[in-house]
């Protein structure tokens, strides 16, 4: 994220790793939409540095080389990774689509080897949101998450459902083995691994990923929808 003198974001961008998506992105996606990184990273400053200069607001997709690219262990800042996964779950409101929720949602489909469930808010968790007013439809959040998972790694499936309390499906999902959530969340998680045992189904494993600040401030929709308002 390139961020102005001030310290505030003004860019974001999506970083891909080739050898995760599942797909050849480089025969894919046009080569207008994508910026390669060098093994030095030298290259990068001058794209920075131009988009800083126009202002551009264009979403750029970044793609590092297979020298750089992380391990999940390294992207999951190495809490509660034990490898890769069948079947995971991950859910937020999703709205405005930032960095935090993208940095969430690739952690979740790299580590995910066949389905991932996408929770999505529903009116029910919306209710006591600051700016309802400026809130995507449900709709819209799907789809920009959706765009962005088929853009980040393909050949699992992706599978959408409409939360409308915390615990969404997640009592019912005997084949779940991940739940991916932030530091916000954790408790939620906590609760939800309780209700499973009391249940009788599986233990499942908790990947926390740490929040993100521009400058002082979280990294948040609420904040974005905060701005919007003005």
């Amino acid at each position: 994220m390139a961020c102005t003198k001030s310290g505030k974001a003004n860019l974001d961008c999506n970083i891909l790793f080739p050898d995760l998506c599942n797909y050849d992105i480089f025969n894919t996606l046009s080569r207008e939409n994508y910026f390669l990184l060098s093994r030095d990273f030298k290259d990068s400053e001058p794209l920075i540095r131009e988009l800083e200069v126009f202002q551009v607001f264009k979403v750029p997709i970044i793609v590092v080389p297979t020298f750089e690219q992380p391990s999940p262990r390294k992207l999951c800042f190495g809490k509660q990774w034990k490898g890769l996964y069948l079947n995971i779950a991950v859910g937020g409101t999703f709205d405005h689509l930032h960095f935090g929720h993208k940095i969430l949602l690739t952690i979740s489909a790299y580590l995910c080897t066949t389905r991932l469930i996408c929770g999505v808010s529903g009116k029910a968790l919306l209710s006591s949101k600051k700016y309802s007013h400026l809130l995507e439809t449900y709709q819209k959040r799907c789809n920009e998450v959706h765009l962005f998972l088929n853009v980040v790694k393909r050949g699992i499936l992706y599978e959408f459902i409409k939360l409308e309390d915390k615990y969404g499906p997640l009592l019912k999902e005997v084949n779940l083995q991940a739940l991916v959530v932030t530091e916000e969340t954790e408790e939620t998680a906590k609760s939800i691994i309780r209700e499973r045992v009391e249940l009788g189904l599986p233990d499942i494993d908790v990947i926390t990923v740490d929040l993100l600040c521009t400058g002082k401030e979280k990294l948040s929709s609420t904040n974005i929808r905060k701005k919007l308002h003005g």
